[in-house]
């Protein structure tokens, strides 16, 4: 069972932090970067940085987040009837096509935004 935001903080107060941060990494899935933010945004009783992050949502990343706001953006007021269709292909397929091909930028964009992050 995974821990909640209150009993990970009482660890981290507790002094056990590193042991707070490897269970927020592996309950949650995150970097070690995310998961020691998420802890002290906890412990300063701010607003998490990384929503997702919190008690129940779970595997969401920071690059997961990039890409969601990299994919609302290009998609926003964008879908069209009129998609660019392969031969004999129907539009629902088209779209389909054109969302894989939006997901694969978006994750691309997001890896670009980390890196830049990272500078």
């Amino acid at each position: 069972m995974a821990h909640t935001d209150a009993e990970l903080l009482a660890m981290w107060r507790d002094g056990r932090r590193i042991e707070s941060i490897k269970i927020f990494r592996a309950e949650r899935n995150a970097s070690l970067m995310e998961a020691k933010a998420a802890m002290e945004h906890l412990d300063n009783g701010m607003p998490h940085q990384y929503p997702a992050m919190l008690e129940g949502v779970g595997a969401m990343t920071l690059r997961d987040h990039f890409a969601g706001l990299a994919m609302q953006g290009e998609i926003a007021g964008d879908i069209q009837s009129d998609l660019p269709k392969e031969e004999n292909e129907s539009w629902e397929d088209a779209l389909a096509r054109d969302m894989k091909r939006r997901a694969e930028w978006s994750y691309a964009m997001a890896d670009a935004m980390l890196e830049a992050r990272s500078k």
